[in-house]
This record gives structure tokens, sequence and C-alpha cells, in this order.
């Protein structure tokens, strides 16, 4: 029996030892793969070291952008603040304009009313006093025509009377 312990003991004792084997291989080909992910994790860290510079020039840019667009925001607020006088200004002046223009057309209706008055007013004495001279001119020829033919012969001015 001391044999067969002998014998069991060897075995284990190999069993051990490809053990140990199998363990200094397996160590060996994680050691590459750990050697590996090392180098991958420090180049993702050069990576975002790199990304942190780039990302902090960004924000100091975007921070002058910002600074630079507050400006730009503040003029553009002071110019519509003009324009909006300029819109109110021009309002009033057109109703300004507006207010003259109905003024003189006001003026204007009052004083063709007014020459239509006056038109009406001179017209008709005038238009009576042109039918009473007209009247009194026809009398006057009918006159005359009655003292020519009961007086004398009239005598023909010199210059119709070349004969």
């Amino acid at each position: 029996m001391e044999v067969v312990l002998y014998i069991a003991a060897s075995a284990a004792l190999l069993a051990l030892a490809g053990l140990f084997i199998y363990l200094i291989i397996f160590f060996n080909g994680a050691k590459g793969l750990v050697a590996s992910v090392t180098g991958s994790i420090e180049s993702l860290v050069a990576e975002l070291a790199g990304l942190r510079g780039n990302l902090q020039g960004t924000i100091g840019n975007l921070e002058k952008i910002v600074g630079q667009m507050e400006g730009t925001v503040q003029r553009v607020n002071a110019q519509l603040e003009e324009v909006e006088g300029i819109v109110h200004n021009v309002r009033d002046v057109t109703q300004d304009a507006t207010d003259v223009v109905h003024g003189a057309r006001n003026i204007v209706v009052n004083a063709l009313g007014f020459i239509d008055n006056v038109q009406t007013s001179v017209q008709r004495p005038i238009t009576e006093a042109a039918g009473i001279i007209s009247a009194l001119g026809a009398w006057l020829e009918g006159f005359r025509m009655r003292l020519g033919l009961r007086g004398s012969r009239r005598e023909a001015p010199p210059e119709l009377d070349r004969e």
C-alpha cells in the first residue's frame, strides 16, 4: 500500500505540476493582455488629455464669443431703441402732415365755396346789368333808326364816303 500511496502522491504532484505549467502559460498570456489593455488605457488617457486641452481652448473661445455677443446684443438693442424712436417721430410727423393736408383741403374747399358764392353774387348783377345795357343798346338802335327814318339822311363817315 505504500506503493499505491507513492504512486498517488506522484500523480498528485504531476497534476499539480501540470496545473502550475498551465497557470504560468495562462498568466503569461494574461500579462500580454494586461500590457495591451494598459497601453490602450494610457493611449486613451493621452487622447482625453489632448481633447481636454482642445476643449479648454474651445471653451475659452466660446467665452470670448459670448462676451462679444453680449456687446453686440446691447448695441443692437440700442439701435432698435433708436429705430423705435425714429418710427415714433415718423408717425408723429405723418400725423402732423395728415393734419396739415386735411387743413389745406378744408381751406381749398372753403376757398372754392367762397369763389362760387362770389361768382354767383357778382355774376347775377353783371348778367342783369349786361341785359339792361343790351336792352338799352337795342332801344337806342331802334331810337336812332326812327330818327334816321323821319329825319334827314345820315351822313356816312368819311372812310365809307369814297364814291
